[in-house]
């Protein structure tokens, strides 16, 4: 049996640390003696809208607040990414640029329309593509996975539609937000691995960490010191590190790389 909750918290800007209180009320709440996990407010409203929908922030803002929800969630918490809720207005709506009426309620205000630009559907499976391979359990609402449109609460509730009345748009995306799920369905690494952050490209060339990336908060005084000492002392840490690039370097191949690039792209091209 899973236990999930909602304590229905916001996100207080982009310091960490004032948001203490609003990851401790969530907090709060779970436990051995409490919930298995809770809705992710805290992450909801740090990246879906200023992310996918504004484009005020961008994918460092998401790989940041993303990490948080790895380490500021009590420890063996099971919490449930969202992007889309009874709450909240539709996101390909929130997403339509050709829309003024996105956050009404009411047919007399004026409500929503189906989205006739396909970037509300692009905003959309961006979105999706993040939730549906993040840690947790991904929380999907009704309709989003071919993007129903509506407004605020009551208007986010449409019936929903079969495919015999999806647009080119719509179809398009529930093709794709379904193997997106297929994939996460297959993969383990998907539903139970750990997320973190890859910068350096000999660690994604490896696929594994030969050496430690301290990124924002991370790149503490403290951090750097013990690593560099590491290297200093360790002198099998040091020949591993080593050896670990020189098979980077080997799956590289020879010099030349830019003109065996232009060689591929005029064969394509032919």
């Amino acid at each position: 049996v899973y236990l999930k909750g909602e304590t229905a918290m916001g996100w207080s800007g982009h310091s960490l640390e004032a948001n203490q209180e609003q990851y401790g009320a969530i907090n709060a709440y779970m436990g051995p003696q409490g919930l298995d996990g809770q809705a992710d407010f805290v992450l909801y409203h740090a990246v879906v809208d200023n992310v996918f929908v504004s484009g005020n922030e961008n994918y460092q803002h998401l790989d940041y607040w993303t990490n948080r929800s790895q380490d500021q969630y009590t420890a063996g918490s099971l919490m449930v990414p969202y992007v889309g809720s009874h709450d909240v207005s539709r996101l390909t709506s929130r997403a339509d640029t050709g829309t003024g009426d996105a956050y009404n309620q009411w047919a007399e205000d004026g409500l929503p329309g189906q989205p006739g630009d396909i970037s509300a559907y692009h905003a959309a499976l961006q979105a999706y593509g993040w939730l549906l391979t993040t840690p947790g359990a991904p929380l999907l609402y009704y309709g989003d996975e071919y993007g129903e449109y509506g407004g605020a609460d009551p208007d986010n509730r449409h019936m929903y539609r079969n495919e015999s009345m999806w647009s080119d748009h719509e179809a398009a995306l529930f093709e794709n937000i379904s193997a997106l799920g297929q994939l996460r369905l297959e993969s383990i690494a998907l539903r139970q691995g750990e997320y973190s952050t890859r910068l350096a490209m000999p660690n994604l060339l490896a696929d594994e960490e030969l050496f430690p990336e301290f990124i924002q908060s991370q790149a503490s005084p403290e951090n750097l010191a013990e690593a560099g000492l590491r290297l200093l002392q360790d002198k099998t840490e040091r020949n591993r590190i080593l050896d670990g690039l020189d098979q980077v370097a080997t799956q590289l191949g020879e010099p030349g790389a830019a003109p065996r690039a232009a060689q591929a792209i005029l064969v394509t091209l032919k």
